[in-house]
């Protein structure tokens, strides 16, 4: 346990370093490393959708970290270790998630984990997070209100970002505003917060449209 503490805080230390190289591609796909092998170096589990309702997103994300992760490995690594990757693809099934989330966890023993688009994912996946203690960076845009001993949001949340296009839109397109969005707590919490910026400003607020995911 003493050595495993030591490697999340190894991973720690190198997130900033990591969120700053997300950007670009890889052309490499599956896991190849795992928590116990390998070169006994701090371990990295990604679960990014390659396939399923959210592959557009999912696989730019996936791309995203294993790139980073690359690039510090070519640079020495942390600390002088290199970093492990394991990649299942969760195919943007829930039920899947968890149970990648928990072999990641208890079989590969990851130091710390990346995992998921959409806000549904994440809390599908937080009560095995937070069960385990488990470091987990997630890294899109999300509603906010998540505030967890080891889980570190880094996207902005939906009032930073309606707070500033909602009153450019307005400018531009004019104050009566119909709200779309998908059925699901960000997009719920996101129209909570367009009214709120309506309430604000004096815009009109002329009708609301939640639409399941699995709407095509």
């Amino acid at each position: 346990m003493r050595e495993r503490v030591s490697r999340r805080s190894l991973l720690a230390s190198g997130a900033a370093g990591i969120g700053a190289a997300l950007a670009g591609c890889s052309g490499n796909g599956g896991g190849n490393g795992n928590g116990n092998g390998g070169s006994g170096g701090p371990t990295v589990g990604i679960l990014e959708d390659r396939s399923g309702n959210f592959q557009l997103n999912g696989t730019s994300k996936w791309q995203a970290t294993r790139l980073a992760i690359e690039e510090i490995n070519e640079d020495g690594g942390l600390l002088g270790e290199e970093i492990e990757i394991v990649d299942p693809d969760p195919q943007s099934d829930n039920s899947r998630y968890q149970e990648l989330t928990e072999r990641l966890i208890l079989q590969d023993q990851v130091d710390a984990l990346w995992a998921g688009y959409s806000s549904a994912t994440r809390e599908a996946i937080r009560p095995i997070i937070n069960e385990n203690e488990q470091l987990y960076f997630y890294t899109t845009q999300y509603e906010g209100g998540v505030c967890d001993n080891t889980i570190f949001p880094v996207g902005a949340t939906a009032r930073q970002q309606l707070g500033i296009v909602t009153p450019y839109l307005a400018e531009e397109f004019g104050d009566d505003i119909y709200i779309i969005a998908a059925d699901y707590n960000f997009g719920q919490l996101s129209g909570d917060w367009v009214n709120v910026l309506a309430q604000e400003n004096g815009y009109n607020i002329v009708g609301e449209e939640y639409i399941p995911l699995d709407e095509t």
